[in-house]
């Protein structure tokens, strides 16, 4: 964003007047408005004090509880701020990197290519430095420029984990349209001795739900952390002595080169569309039966999954008999192994009717049958089957998820359809299914006096629904 737009910006949210803003960084109203306009740039004797006083400024107007979500349409990509210090350092790095754009722009310099370097070393820097080049480049996707992502992000075991866990998108509408491609090294974590994975899924859950995701894993280790915006810049991510330390590189002959290197080892993709899964069941029906056959499955489910519908409710969904058979064979799988419902989904269950199936579609059951369905849970209780299914809370998101023996399946959905994404690194599965337990709290275990109270309970809260 050019200076003159971005402080305007910056007036309206602080809601002051420009004649304000100009006493307070000792200007006079006709020296600001000419920045204001757009018709000259502090000088470079001017700029250093110019950004301090301008940050200050704005910093002691803004400054409150949440006030990082009055930048969504400047810094749709920001943190939440926890002492006015932190943001007067943000605004300080905006206010800059501004200037230096325009700068740049007046003077014909192309920074692309300037035979110079630069780097963010510390947490503070890194952070502040990576909101405000990925804000840049999602209000430029918002204009209809194309937006495409590698990474590499350390999403665990890398002391990078406690920035990106900070970072928050106000404005998750600007991520649509965005291709987002993670390659994960399976190397790191089979010589980790890492026993939890916290907010992994739902970062992945989260990820999938506002862009199109799409997640690569390789064998091989990954000579470093990186996050590439093609076509624009490349961020280095390193540590010195334990220390955050990003290296951006935007020169175009070095991204070219980058990019093309990304694939050179042939990582697997494992993420997975509904027509290509669709198309590998029918090219592969044995091994994908072995698959979801070979032990008892663990699903846990936050979304209100379809598992109980009948064969016959299942070909009013599609038409393709293959595909309604293998479904109903996951489903039979599903059933038989163990069993974890969010709360948050079966009150969706019951309040709205819609069912979830992947790969047919949803149905969604009349409100006078609800209870009828509900009721189907009861063929848990013969043969004491009702151990296996477990109610439990946890605002993880709206997924499913599926460990079986040799593999684990997160299942979510997103305004363009569904995305399965398949793990086979056993030690990444391991770690998922550890993290789901430790992010999850047991509500009970089924029981049919608890069933039935429960299911009670949960009629009678929806009864304006079943009602004649």
């Amino acid at each position: 964003m050019e200076l003159h737009l971005l402080l305007e910006k910056l007036i309206q949210i602080a809601q002051k007047t420009k004649t304000d803003f100009a006493a307070n960084i000792r200007m006079t109203p006709s020296g600001l408005s000419k920045i204001l306009t757009g018709k000259r740039l502090p000088t470079s004797r001017e700029r250093k004090v110019f950004t301090k006083l301008a940050a200050e400024y704005f910093a002691e107007s803004i400054y409150a509880p949440n006030c990082h979500l009055k930048f969504k349409d400047l810094y749709p990509v920001i943190y939440e701020f926890q002492s006015k210090n932190e943001l007067l350092a943000f605004l300080s790095y905006g206010i800059e990197y501004a200037m230096d754009k325009n700068f740049a722009q007046e003077s014909s310099v192309n920074f692309d290519y300037a035979e110079r370097g630069f780097y963010f070393l510390g947490h503070k820097p890194v952070i502040n430095w990576l909101c405000v080049i990925l804000s840049e480049y999602l209000m430029a996707h918002q204009s209809g420029e194309p937006l495409e992502l590698y990474s590499t992000l350390p999403m665990w075991g890398f002391n990078y984990n406690r920035i990106l866990k900070r970072i928050v998108i106000t404005n998750p509408k600007l991520l649509k349209g965005i291709t987002f491609n993670h390659i994960i090294s399976e190397t790191p974590i089979r010589e980790s001795q890492i026993k939890n994975v916290e907010g992994l899924i739902p970062l992945f859950v989260k990820a999938n739900e506002y862009c199109n995701l799409n997640l690569w894993s390789t064998p091989n280790p990954l000579p470093q952390h990186f996050l590439l915006i093609k076509g624009h810049v490349l961020l280095i991510l390193d540590s010195l002595d334990e220390t955050p330390f990003l290296t951006p590189i935007s020169h175009k002959s070095y991204l070219i080169l980058f990019y093309n290197s990304l694939f050179k080892d042939k990582p697997k993709k494992i993420s997975f569309r509904t027509d290509e899964v669709i198309a590998y069941l029918k090219e592969n029906p044995q091994q994908v039966a072995e698959l979801m056959t070979q032990t008892e499955s663990t699903t846990y489910s936050f979304l209100p999954m379809g598992y109980l519908l009948e064969k016959d409710e299942l070909k009013q969904m599609h038409s393709d008999e293959t595909l309604v058979n293998f479904v109903e064979k996951v489903h039979r799988g599903f059933l038989a192994g163990k069993m974890y419902f969010s709360v948050a989904s079966m009150e969706r269950l019951v309040a709205f009717g819609k069912l979830i199936v992947p790969l047919l579609g949803t149905m969604v059951i009349p409100p006078r049958e609800r209870a009828r369905y509900l009721q189907r849970f009861n063929q848990f209780f013969q043969d004491e089957q009702w151990k296996k299914v477990t109610l439990i809370n946890g605002e993880l998101g709206d997924f499913a998820m599926v460990f079986t023996q040799d593999a684990a399946i997160l299942y979510a959905v997103n305004s363009d359809g569904e995305k399965f994404h398949i793990f086979r690194q056993p030690q990444l599965c391991e770690l998922l299914k550890n993290s789901l337990a430790a992010e999850t709290n047991t509500v009970f275990e089924l029981s049919p006096d608890l069933w039935k109270a429960y299911q009670e309970d949960l009629l009678n809260n929806h009864s304006y629904l079943t009602q004649p």
